[in-house]
């Protein structure tokens, strides 16, 4: 993103900062004057680009990605972090924290996050070839994201069990729908305040395992 107009660009992959450069020297020819004038602190430092690189020389040519993702509002979040063991043990550092959307033809799909990945690796030099297994959830995207990289799955255990749980629990599903109801109930202002001098646990909603 441009600190000056907040315009997205992305880098494409093997073309360089071409597309990159060109916004700055269109929609801002003043930018050499402009940066020699402007202090550390609105410019920003080398130190994320110092970070890329030292992760990047430090990975493997092959390695494992490991993925979660965050919805807050109307914004969903990919976050992958890389899986590999050097000779002080194994890391697991944050390659990346965004948006799986930035442009309007940005799709939530599996397509759309294995482009989110394609993008973002290429600034450790790495590219998907390099990507040895995925670690996430058991949700299709991610199943289907391994296919498209011909990469195993590791499941999350918890969610496996969980999965398992909610398998276990099917023949006590309508006790356990009166049981959310009520729990819906005991979570308005007035409930919650009663509820208080009872005892000090909360009402806590089931959620849906997927």
């Amino acid at each position: 993103m441009c600190k000056t107009c907040r315009k997205c660009r992305k880098h494409t992959s093997k073309t360089g900062y071409t597309n990159l450069v060109s916004h700055v020297r269109t929609a801002h020819p003043n930018y050499v004057s402009d940066m020699l004038d402007a202090s550390v602190a609105a410019s920003g430092t080398l130190l994320p680009w110092a970070v890329e690189k030292a992760i990047g020389d430090e990975m493997p040519e092959q390695f494992g990605l490991i993925l979660d993702g965050w919805s807050h509002g109307t914004e969903h979040y990919l976050t992958v972090y890389g899986c590999y063991e050097v000779a002080t043990g194994p890391q697991y550092p944050l390659l990346s924290l965004a948006p799986v959307m930035d442009e309007p033809d940005d799709q939530l799909n599996t397509e759309g996050h294995l482009l989110a990945i394609s993008l973002f690796l290429p600034f450790f030099g790495k590219t998907t070839s390099n990507c040895l297994f995925l670690v996430g959830d058991n949700c299709a995207v991610n199943k289907r994201l391994a296919n498209l990289l011909g990469v195993s799955l590791i499941g999350c255990t918890s969610h496996r069990f969980n999965l398992a749980v909610r398998d276990y629990l099917k023949p006590f599903e309508e006790s356990l729908d009166q049981v959310q109801q009520l729990v819906r109930k005991l979570r308005t202002l007035k409930q919650v305040a009663q509820l208080r001098t009872k005892t000090p646990l909360a009402a806590v909603l089931r959620q849906d395992t997927r």
